[in-house]
C-alpha cells in the first residue's frame, strides 16, 4: 500500500549487515533492458516521460496528461500486464525490548516481500484502467498455543493477496482554438488516487516504505483509508490551470468488497454512510518549470469498533493545502512539494462518555480534539547517461495533536511502580501522538525498470517526547531506521 525509507549519523549504526544486505540485491540486477512497463508499451514512450527523472511514480507533466485523460493515449496493447517486485531489509537503531519479537520481526534480514500484477491501459477509446494486486509473502504470523487467538501471531509467516490501488476512468477531452476541458469520472478504492499530484497521500513520499520498521502512529483519517473503501469521482481539468474534483466514498463491503480483497477487517476504518470528498487545483507551466498549489478535504464518520457497525460514530473532518514545483530540463530533474493536513475529531459520544465517567488526572480526555500533519520533500534526479540515473531525496514530516488517551496509544499511571508508562516501543506514557524527523533516500536506477535505494528514517521525537517517550525508558532515536531496497517493474 504504499519506498523505502545516508546523510544522517546515527549513534549504534551497524554497516556490516546493510552492506551485506545490498551486496545480496545487487545479485538480482538484470543486465539488459528489453521491455517496457505497461503505460510505456502503450504510448511508445520511455518511462521518462511521466515520471520525472524516470522516478516512478512521480509524475510529469506529460503523466498528468496521460492519468487526466484515462490512461487512454496511445494503442491497446494485446497483453496490458506487468509485474513489480520488492525485496528489502529492514535495520533499526535498537531492536530490543519486552516485545521484541512482535515489533521487529526479520530486522537486520534480507527479505524478497512483495510480488504485484498491474492490468490497466485503454480499454476503450474513452475508458481505462490501472489495478493493482499485490501478494505480499509475511502479510502476518500465524497464531500459536502460546499467543492468543484475538492476538498477533508468533508462528510462521502467511502470505496473502490484497488488492492494492484500482482506478476506473471513463473520461474526455474537448479541444478547440478558444477551449481545452478534460472532464471525466474515476471509480477507485482510496481518497486522492484520482489525483494528478505525487503532493497527496495515496502517491506521496515516501512511495515505499519498511513494513516491519517502527513508524509514526497517529495520522489523518484521508490518509489511511486506501483499499478500505470504495468512491465515485467526477474531475475536470480546464486549460491545464484549474483541477476541480468532488466524490463520495463508503465502506467497501458487501457488493464493494472487490475494492477491499485481503485486507483484514478488524484492522480497517469501517466508515458510516457517505463520506464526501474535494479537489481544488491551480496550475502554471513555464518552459522548464511546473507550478500547483491546491486544496482537499474529505468529512467522515466512522465506528470505533470496525467489527461493530452499530452506534454511535467518530466524526472527521480534514481539510489539506498542497503545493508542489517541478523542473524538468534534461538532465537534471527537481521536484520539490508541501502537504499542510489539519483535522478535527470529535469523538463518538459513548467512547468519550466512558473516561469522563471514570475519570483519572493522568489521563487526558476531550470530547474532540485536532491533528496536524505537515510534510516537505524534495528531490533531485540526474541522467547521468550509460551509468543511469540517480537521486536523492530529503523529506521533513511532523504530526502534532493535543494530548488524548482516545488517541489509542495506552497511556496509563502505574501506582506501583509511581510513574507513568504505556505499550513498550509504540505506545505514549503522555498520550501524545506528537512525531517528527526527517527521511533522507539516495537510489540509482541503472536501467529504466530497475531502482536500488537506501532510506535512513531519523526520528527527533516520537509519540510526544524524545526521551522516555514510551515509560519504559525507549528513547525517539531508537526507532531511527535504515532501509535498503531493490524495486523492479517489468
Amino acid at each position: 500500500m504504499g519506498l523505502s525509507r545516508t546523510l544522517f549519523k546515527r549513534a549504534c549504526f551497524r554497516p556490516r549487515p546493510i552492506l551485506k544486505a545490498a551486496a545480496a540485491l545487487a545479485l538480482f540486477l538484470p543486465t539488459v533492458s528489453q521491455a517496457l512497463p505497461i503505460f510505456a508499451r502503450q504510448t511508445g514512450n520511455n518511462c521518462v516521460a511521466c515520471h520525472a527523472g524516470g522516478q516512478f511514480p512521480e509524475l510529469t507533466a506529460y503523466g498528468r496528461m496521460f492519468k487526466a485523460t484515462g490512461y487512454t493515449m496511445g494503442k491497446r496493447v494485446a497483453l496490458p500486464l506487468a509485474v513489480m517486485a520488492q525485496a528489502n531489509m529492514t535495520d533499526t537503531n535498537k531492536a530490543n525490548g519486552p516485545t521484541r519479537g512482535l515489533d521487529f520481526p526479520k530486522n537486520g534480514q534480507p527479505m524478497f516481500q512483495i510480488l504485484s500484477l498491474f492490468a490497466g491501459g485503454k480499454i476503450l477509446d474513452n475508458l481505462g484502467l490501472f489495478a493493482q494486486v499485490t501478494y505480499d509473502f509475511y502479510n502476518h504470523r500465524k497464531n500459536t498455543a502460546a499467543a492468543p487467538v484475538d492476538g498477533p501471531g508468533t508462528g510462521g509467516w502467511v502470505g496473502r493477496f490484497t488488492v492494492d490501488n484500482i482506478d476506473l476512468r471513463l473520461a474526455d477531452r474537448i479541444v478547440s482554438p478558444n477551449q481545452d476541458l478534460i472532464y471525466g469520472m474515476s471509480l477507485n478504492n482510496s481518497p486522492t488516487v484520482e489525483d494528478l499530484w505525487n503532493s497527496t497521500p495515496t502517491w506521496g513520499f515516501p512511495y515505499l516504505a519498511s513494513t516491519i520498521a517502527i513508524a509514526q502512529q497517529v495520522a489523518p483519517l484521508v490518509n489511511g483509508l486506501g483499499q478500505q473503501v470504495a468512491g465515485l469521482t467526477a474531475y475536470g481539468y480546464w486549460k491545464q490551470t484549474v483541477y476541480a474534483a468532488v466524490g463520495a466514498y463508503t465502506a467497501a463491503n458487501g457488493a464493494l468488497s472487490v475494492f477491499s480483497q485481503g485486507v483484514d477487517r478488524t484492522a480497517r476504518t469501517q466508515i458510516a454512510g457517505t463520506a464526501p470528498y474535494w479537489r481544488l487545483a491551480l496550475t502554471h507551466a513555464s518552459g522548464p518549470h511546473d507550478f500547483m498549489i491546491g486544496t482537499y478535504g474529505m468529512i467522515a464518520n466512522a465506528y470505533p469498533d470496525p467489527m461493530n457497525m452499530k452506534g454511535p460514530t467518530t466524526a472527521y473532518s480534514d481539510i489539506a493545502i498542497d503545493a508542489q514545483y517541478q523542473y524538468i530540463l534534461d538532465p537534471h530533474a527537481i521536484t520539490m512539494q508541501f502537504n499542510y493536513t489539519t483535522e478535527s475529531v470529535r469523538w463518538d459520544g459513548a467512547t468519550w462518555a466512558n473516561w469522563v465517567a471514570a475519570p483519572d488526572p493522568t489521563l487526558v480526555s476531550h470530547r474532540s480534539a485536532r491533528l496536524n500533519q505537515l510534510n516537505l520533500k524534495g528531490t533531485y534526479a540526474y541522467d547521468a547517461g550509460k551509468w543511469g540515473t540517480f537521486s536523492g531525496t530529503l523529506n521533513y514530516f511532523q504530526v502534532d495533536g493535543q494530548r488524548d488517551i482516545n488517541w489509542g496509544l495506552g497511556g496509563f499511571f502505574d501506582p506501583v511502580t509511581n510513574t507513568n508508562s504505556a505499550t513498550p516501543i509504540t505506545g505514549s506514557r503522555a498520550n501524545d501522538p506528537g512525531t517528527r524527523g526527517w527521511i533522507a533516500e539516495l537510489s540509482w536506477k541503472p536501467v529504466q525498470y530497475v531502482r536500488l535505494g537506501v532510506q535512513y528514517w531519523l526520528y527527533n521525537t516520537f509519540n510526544g517526547a524524545s526521551r522516555n517517550y514510551d515509560g519504559n525508558g525507549r528513547r525517539a532515536s531508537d526507532n531511527n531506521t535504515v532501509f535498503v531496497y531493490l524495486w523492479g517493474i517489468y
